[in-house]
């Protein structure tokens, strides 16, 4: 493949795809009791052999991260000792989960300053800039968009993906997630009615009123590895946090 999720990575491969589809199913790419795609779609996307994923496979299900069913398929299990981070999920007004499509709209290596430099550092001064990664996110459910996703971390915590910036976004944001938020020891949500990290012309294409969700990752020193701001429009949807 031109872009494969596994460049810059060593070790043996099927141990790079375990890796590699833990770090989405943590990420919440697939909702829990989701089933995943089937080992052949699997092995087609990566770009690897059906053997290798089934081997991944096995893997995730010795960590109860991953069930299988006889005929069935297999299955995102519900373990919140296997959660890196608690996580968030929209729901309709009659309690129903909502399965949001999720897209990676932009990233970037750029740098910060202010309010948002000193939630990640605080001793940073008002007009220092902090060297950062951002990754948007806007999750979709039919034509609406009904939550955009904004997660920054400094970029000296995740040195080696500026080796890789010519990648995807979505095999950048893979990679960090590997690296850094799988790190995550603890957690702080706050809610609020402002966004910090959101751009003016993000407010827009959401429908009002709306609600600011910001989740801290933390590592054991208390430190500050990621903030990830979610932005949710709570017209027709409201939102559960699962630990």
């Amino acid at each position: 493949m031109p872009d494969s999720p596994f460049m810059g990575f060593s070790g043996p491969l099927y141990d790079q795809v375990h890796k590699h589809l833990r770090a989405r199913i943590l990420a919440g790419e697939w909702e829990d009791w989701q089933p995943l795609p089937p080992e052949v779609m699997l092995s087609q996307e990566l770009g690897v052999s059906v053997g290798t994923v089934r081997k991944a496979m096995e893997k995730l299900m010795q960590e109860k991260i991953v069930v299988r069913e006889r005929g069935r398929g297999t299955f995102v299990r519900r373990d919140s000792n296997q959660r890196s981070i608690s996580t968030l999920a929209l729901r309709d007004r009659d309690g129903g989960v909502v399965e949001a499509e999720i897209n990676l709209t932009r990233h970037s290596f750029d740098g910060v300053s202010g309010r948002v430099a000193q939630l990640l550092v605080p001793r940073l001064g008002p007009t220092a800039t902090l060297p950062v990664v951002t990754f948007e996110r806007d999750w979709h459910f039919g034509d609406l968009v009904i939550c955009h996703e904004t997660i920054v971390a400094r970029q000296q915590a995740v040195p080696d993906l500026n080796k890789n910036s010519e990648q995807s976004g979505n095999t950048l944001l893979t990679k960090y997630i590997e690296q850094i938020r799988l790190q995550a020891q603890n957690v702080r949500w706050d809610i609020s009615s402002r966004s910090v990290l959101a751009k003016t012309e993000t407010l827009g294409t959401l429908r009002p009123p709306t609600a600011v969700l910001t989740r801290y990752a933390l590592n054991t020193n208390g430190e500050v590895l990621e903030i990830c701001e979610h932005l949710i429009s709570l017209g027709l949807y409201t939102f559960e946090i699962i630990q």
